[in-house]
């Protein structure tokens, strides 16, 4: 008699309870239980009622994800690019602002030498001048202590990452010769050559320091 309930006939009939058991417990899930089906209608009614609640699903994680921020993997990996991008783009900066402050030590080098030529012309009896100061701006400029020839900065000595040193050869009257130096304030910081020039109005340079007339001339 056991065998004869799970054969034939009787199994059939087990089998399509279990069937309707499942299909009613998927409606009640779901809330249908209670909507009159007609034949095919309940499997689409399942599966919209399905993708709806996976959307609901994945609309609360991504709202509660946004809530939370970001995670500290993600933070790591946000800092990790910074650095790489810092790593790669310092250096460049560095070599960028050494080229432009040594293109500018040059061009003010040439400024003197230039304002020299003014200076002994508009006064000959004093020949080149005693210092960077008596060619810079002050006073009525029209006197050898205020010539009003090159700009304040140079005038001070100090300009675009450089440190000029000027001096006046005083052995005769007037002055017939000069010497300015032109070297970075912090050598591979902000300029690497050192420069030289005199009263020959010819620049030589030196990457190692302090340049002179024997050092190699620029071309």
């Amino acid at each position: 008699m056991a065998l004869q309930r799970f054969s034939g006939r009787p199994f059939r009939a087990h089998r399509r309870t279990a069937f309707q058991v499942y299909k009613s417990s998927i409606l009640f899930g779901l809330g249908l239980w209670n909507r009159p089906q007609q034949h095919g209608e309940w499997p689409l009614a399942c599966f919209h009622s399905l993708w709806e609640q996976q959307n609901r699903i994945a609309d609360d994680s991504m709202t509660k994800k946004n809530q939370n921020g970001f995670s500290l993997i993600e933070l790591l990996i946000v800092v990790a690019i910074i650095l790489i991008i810092a790593a790669i783009a310092i250096p460049n900066l560095l070599r960028a602002r050494i080229s432009a402050n040594e293109a500018s030590a040059v061009s003010s080098i040439h400024a003197v030498n230039t304002a020299e030529i003014t200076f002994s012309t508009l006064f000959p009896s004093v020949g080149y001048s005693a210092t960077l100061l008596s060619m810079g701006p002050g006073g009525t400029c029209d006197s050898p202590a205020n010539a009003c020839i090159i700009d304040a900065a140079l005038a001070g000595g100090t300009k675009s990452g450089y440190s000029f040193t000027y001096v006046q050869d005083n052995s005769s009257t007037p002055a017939a010769a000069y010497t300015v130096n032109a070297d970075p304030i912090t050598r591979n910081v902000t300029g690497q050559r050192s420069f030289y020039s005199d009263q020959l109005n010819a620049t030589h340079y030196s990457s190692t320091g302090v340049a002179g007339p024997a050092d190699p001339q620029l071309q």
